[in-house]
């Protein structure tokens, strides 16, 4: 049966015991393969709607990084080399339980995010679920993060400047990243992706959004001046508790102290 979500893609059921022939179909199309229950499960009325079945959907993560969640025919291991042209190393991706063994998906601590959030996928995974899925039935940042195969960091930032309709993305994760991740779109709507440097400010390969770098680089002051009066809050926070700490236990020595001298003044007169 055609999937309307997913263009082209076709959703082949098949009992447990299958023939090669229905195997080699799925490959064929690259279908999703279901099983007899996934079927019921996920087709259950006559009328559905796939971005809220919670079995593909999960509804707990927040629409803007909201992605489908392979099922359990996706379960195995694909080998996929590194995009590294001087990096000869072949890591193990997983789309179904979407976890990989390079170092960006440890690093970045990809696990801390639910499957079928897009944080979660490093380059590899996104390849695959690229491939596999296709980008329809996404946000048109989504969209275009899959199609470029950028992996992205925890925090989103959104905001308007003049002369576009469409709001500007920074994409971060500190003030320490060496790189953030800008998204423009166009007048059409069309995104583009600038790396942008919040330590040397200054935009990657010199690739900027001509036209809007002024009140661009303002808004990125911005951020960077907010991250880093939380930072030194936090830093000042703790200081103080710290020394709050540490004056409470002097007090205390002291007193202490004032007792075991007054104790000592008492056995002496006794004895």
């Amino acid at each position: 049966m055609k999937n309307k979500l997913y263009g082209n893609l076709n959703f082949i059921c098949f009992s447990e015991t299958a023939g090669e022939v229905k195997i080699k179909k799925r490959k064929k199309y690259t279908s999703i393969s279901l099983t007899k229950n996934e079927f019921d499960l996920i087709f259950d009325n006559s009328e559905y709607n796939l971005q809220n079945n919670l079995l593909l959907y999960d509804q707990s993560i927040s629409k803007e990084f909201r992605i489908a969640k392979p099922l359990s025919n996706f379960d195995r291991d694909v080998a996929v080399s590194s995009f590294s042209p001087s990096n000869e190393n072949t890591y193990s991706a997983n789309l179904y339980k979407m976890t990989c063994t390079c170092r960006e998906f440890e690093t970045k601590k990809r696990t801390q995010y639910l499957k079928g959030d897009i944080r979660r996928l490093c380059k590899h995974l996104i390849v695959l679920y690229k491939n596999n899925f296709g980008s329809n039935g996404l946000s048109e940042l989504n969209k275009f993060i899959m199609e470029s195969g950028y992996s992205v960091n925890k925090h989103f930032k959104y905001f308007t400047i003049e002369k576009t309709p469409f709001e500007v993305v920074i994409n971060y994760d500190s003030k320490n990243d060496d790189w953030w991740n800008i998204f423009m779109a166009n007048e059409k709507g069309v995104y583009n992706r600038y790396g942008y440097s919040p330590s040397e400010k200054r935009f990657s390969y010199d690739e900027k959004p001509r036209g809007f770098v002024l009140e661009l680089r303002k808004k990125l002051n911005e951020l960077t001046y907010q991250l880093t009066a939380n930072n030194n809050n936090g830093f000042i926070n703790g200081s103080v508790k710290k020394g709050c700490a540490y004056f409470g236990m002097a007090i205390l020595l002291i007193f202490a102290a004032i007792a075991i001298l007054i104790l000592c003044i008492i056995l002496y007169n006794i004895f």
